[in-house]
């Protein structure tokens, strides 16, 4: 029993002695079969997880996602620096903790009830950021969610790149 639970934990090892040739000895190969597959399928599913939280860690732009109810379910390292935010304090808490302008918060609402996206300039700490706000249509598992994107469009002087976008956001 003890060596099945730490199937989960990504450990395998021989389950089951197999000491017969009879039908117990196939259920018991069966067992041993299914425990390395499993065991090997969450080890990959680690790796893949590895690599893609490398990956947004080292993004150059803010990347935030929220769930169907509007629920922080995942920053990026350029968002908890930019914003201050704190896994403990803020992960599957609803965005109005941790988006307090009333611009953004109202283009999260049109996302989540309308699926209108918004696209908006947003200044903190003398940088300046474009944001774009955008629902992200069912996976086909009945999973929406709402993608809000920072990239950083400071010029060298402190001023804006480009045109100002059509929403102008303020810090907050």
């Amino acid at each position: 029993v003890a060596s099945l639970k730490a199937i989960p934990e990504g450990r395998y090892v021989e389950r089951l002695p197999i000491e017969s040739a009879d039908e117990m000895n196939t259920i018991t190969n069966e067992i041993n079969g299914i425990a390395k597959m499993i065991s090997s399928n969450l080890r990959e599913l680690g790796d893949e997880k590895r690599k893609l939280d490398f990956i947004l860690d080292h993004m150059d732009q803010g990347l935030c996602i929220l769930d169907t109810f509007g629920r922080i379910t995942l920053v990026n390292r350029f968002i908890k620096d930019l914003l201050g935010f704190n896994d403990a304090e803020n992960l599957n808490r609803d965005y109005l903790y941790l988006f307090r302008d009333e611009t953004i918060q109202a283009g999260i609402r049109d996302a989540l009830e309308k699926g209108v996206g918004m696209n908006g300039t947003f200044q903190s700490d003398n940088r300046h950021y474009a944001v774009s706000i955008v629902k992200n249509p069912d996976d086909g598992n009945g999973t929406e969610s709402v993608l809000l994107i920072f990239t950083d469009i400071t010029k060298p002087d402190g001023s804006p790149f480009g045109n100002a976008l059509e929403t102008s956001l303020s810090a907050w």
